[in-house]
């Protein structure tokens, strides 16, 4: 099984362009992951991974951190410490980064490739697999001129998520995202929200403070 799913993210790192392939190395479980040390990068795929039970969007993020990487971008991975792993405002403020970073990363695959990027959209929505559309629909939302209306969604019903995507487009499209960027907006974003929590960036790990 490991074999046949890294045969396939070769083909994802082939079809969006990727120049000289991290090493793919295998991990108990199941899944696809980008990884890295801060210097070097890998990919790691769960021994037991059945490619048809993994998010069609899962392999096409791992492909586009790869592609952040090799473009110089600081984004990928995000390094946030663990002195609030308890803190529930904390847990979800760092999910809401590494969704934008999700989001960078499926926008650096269809700079590569469009027609691929909108081919897996295409088979998000033939599988049914939910947890791949929402965050391509997004993503591919903001290369439209209609933009995420297009996509399906409601600027009335899914007013947040219209919000938060115009708000963070300048680093999602950028062709070469930028950490401080991203995190002066994750703070411009979290005191709009009323969220007391500010990030700062300390030797590359993200620390969350609470907001004087």
């Amino acid at each position: 099984m490991f074999e046949k799913a890294k045969t396939f993210m070769e083909d994802h790192l082939k079809a969006f362009g990727v120049n000289g392939f991290p090493p793919v190395d295998s991990m108990p479980g199941q899944g696809v992951s980008f990884l890295s040390n801060g210097q070097e990068i890998m990919i790691v795929i769960g021994r037991d991974t059945a490619i048809d039970k993994v998010p069609v969007v899962d392999w096409m993020i791992v492909a586009g951190k790869v592609l952040l990487h090799q473009s110089g971008s600081d984004i990928a991975p995000l390094y946030i410490g663990p002195e609030n792993k308890n803190d529930e405002t904390a847990l979800q403020v760092a999910d809401d980064l590494y969704y934008i970073v999700d989001l960078a990363a499926i926008y650096q695959c269809y700079l590569q490739n469009p027609v691929e990027a909108y081919c897996i959209y295409d088979d998000a929505i033939e599988l049914k697999d939910d947890t791949s559309l929402h965050p391509l629909s997004v993503a591919l939302g903001l290369t439209h001129p209609r933009g995420l209306a297009v996509m399906g969604f409601d600027k009335k019903e899914h007013q947040e998520i219209f919000e938060e995507a115009d708000f963070f487009k300048p680093v999602i499209t950028q062709i070469r995202p930028d950490l401080s960027l991203l995190i002066a907006l994750q703070n411009a974003w979290q005191k709009q929200k009323g969220v007391d929590i500010r990030i700062t960036v300390n030797e590359g790990v993200l620390r969350f403070n609470k907001a004087q």
